[in-house]
């Protein structure tokens, strides 16, 4: 069971390619609010950019029934109209906070479909995104065009993905990722946990030395998964 916000790893650890599934029981999760969102490259919090009150956005929200706060939200852009929450919606994000909306839709079918949908599916790369919930495409036609071009800047993003609820409960079956690994992260937390580990273990020898790093190549994939 997820409640708030549940990240696969903190850190930058995946870059330029992924894709991510979820399977998600229809009953499992609220059905005024199902929250079956998928945040992708989201940053580690203390990385997240801010200048005085303003959170920039650095990862992307995948949202099947969405619901972050009370009534309306404004849309992202130079849009100033509304928007009326739960939604299905693909948003930019400042960490786990969504800053801008890009694509909604609020219609009583939508928000059918994401109480229904028991996998969800997000795939990432140079060349695009795509989106599916039981194999069917989110977004498509000119919506899915005018999103592409709205998150066209985030191509080449690096880091983690997470399951977002909003303090909803969401129930997970399975969740499962591959893609590219970024080296220097990798081996910049291999070093953490290698210096952690010395400084636990011999405390009166341990001394300034980092520990080397593993061999890595910048190309290096990942496949994994894990369940509940």
């Amino acid at each position: 069971m997820v409640l708030g916000e549940v990240l696969f790893r903190p850190g930058r650890f995946l870059k330029e390619k992924v894709q991510v599934k979820l399977k998600a029981p229809a009953g499992g999760r609220s059905a005024e609010r199902p929250n079956l969102n998928l945040l992708l490259w989201r940053p580690p919090e203390d990385q997240v950019a801010v200048s005085g009150k303003d959170r920039f956005p650095e990862a992307v929200l995948f949202g099947l029934g969405s619901f972050w706060g009370e009534g309306h939200v404004p849309l992202g852009g130079v849009d100033s109209r509304m928007i009326l929450l739960p939604a299905n919606c693909l948003a930019t994000a400042a960490g786990a906070h969504p800053a801008a909306v890009v694509w909604h839709d609020a219609s009583d079918q939508a928000l059918e479909r994401a109480r229904s949908a028991g996998e969800v599916e997000v795939e990432w790369d140079l060349e695009g995104w795509r989106w599916n919930a039981d194999g069917v495409p989110v977004i498509a036609g000119e919506a899915a065009a005018k999103a592409a071009e709205a998150l066209a800047p985030l191509a080449g993003r690096r880091g983690t993905f997470g399951v977002q609820t909003f303090q909803s409960q969401l129930e997970l079956e399975e969740a499962a990722v591959s893609g590219r690994l970024d080296a220097e992260e990798i081996r910049a937390a291999s070093r953490r946990l290698a210096e952690s580990r010395l400084k636990k273990d011999f405390p009166q020898i341990y001394g300034a030395g980092e520990a080397p790093p593993p061999a890595s190549s910048p190309n290096s994939t990942l496949s994994t998964g894990f369940h509940k």
